[in-house]
């Protein structure tokens, strides 16, 4: 009778610490996964382009694409950035509102299509105004420029919307 209780006792030790080995094997899995996620993470945020700046919103450095600017030409291409600037900023900010509300009214447990329809229209709308805003501002900027800083600056213009989308990478051009 005594014998029969220690099988059972040792037995059940037995099946406990295989349990116990299943689930500490399950935790080193996770806990692995988890790190490989978090590097992941932390690589993709290390991406060059991210900068912090929305596709297309980043101010403009003409001087880090044209180097021999004029003071006259610098003067009036900072007076120009300083008016775009603070006409950017409420529509940034709009987008930035909308953006949140769509989120917010996305995730409701009984969400009204109409009124997400409707964000989405505001938010086509600014980011509308923001393009219009972005030509405005290019043209009057060509307007400064001599025909040759003009090509330069159209080239530029030209490599950025390639391959690199959403990854501005301004390069100084010289000219002879």
């Amino acid at each position: 009778m005594i014998r029969k209780t220690i099988n059972i006792d040792v037995i059940i030790i037995y099946k406990f610490n295989i349990l116990e080995m299943k689930n500490l094997k399950i935790k080193l899995v996770n806990l692995f996964a988890i790190a490989l996620l978090l590097l992941a993470s932390s690589s993709i945020n290390a991406q060059p382009g991210g900068g912090g700046h929305e596709r297309g919103f980043a101010p403009m450095d003409i001087s880090n694409i044209i180097t021999n600017l004029s003071e006259e030409q610098q003067t009036k291409i900072e007076a120009q950035k300083t008016t775009n600037l603070k006409k950017m900023l409420p529509l940034r900010n709009k987008m930035k509102e909308n953006k949140v509300k769509l989120e917010n009214l996305e995730t409701l447990e009984n969400p009204d299509m109409n009124d997400i329809y409707s964000v989405i229209d505001e938010l086509g709308k600014t980011n509308i105004e923001i393009m219009k805003l972005m030509a405005d501002q290019k043209q009057n900027l060509r307007k400064i420029l001599t025909e040759e800083q003009r090509i330069i600056f159209d080239m530029h213009d030209e490599h950025s919307r390639g391959k690199s989308i959403g990854k501005r990478k301004h390069k100084k051009c010289q000219t002879d």
